[in-house]
């Protein structure tokens, strides 16, 4: 189940963990926020050296757990917590 609507999200990710690519799927949790699943259609790297971390600006399409399940092999699944947008 894909909608023809981009949404546009952001992970950062350890500077040693592998990278996100195309076709690979993200499950977002959290507590403030409805569980959802995305499949990645575009991906763009910015490293940041110092934090020893990568941040990884995505286009998604909103898919579901069929499809999640279905993937094949050479797709990831990466998995990502929702977080408050009022940090304190």
């Amino acid at each position: 189940m894909k909608t023809d609507k981009l949404k546009s999200l952001y992970i950062d990710c350890p500077i040693w963990n592998p990278d996100v690519s195309v076709d690979d799927f993200i499950v977002a949790i959290g507590v403030n926020k409805s569980n959802s699943i995305y499949h990645v259609a575009e991906v763009r790297k910015k490293p940041y050296h110092k934090k020893r971390k990568n941040r990884f600006h995505l286009k998604v399409y909103v898919s579901d757990l069929l499809t999640l399940i279905k993937r094949d092999s050479t797709q990831t699944l990466y998995t990502m917590t929702w977080y408050k947008r009022n940090k304190k």
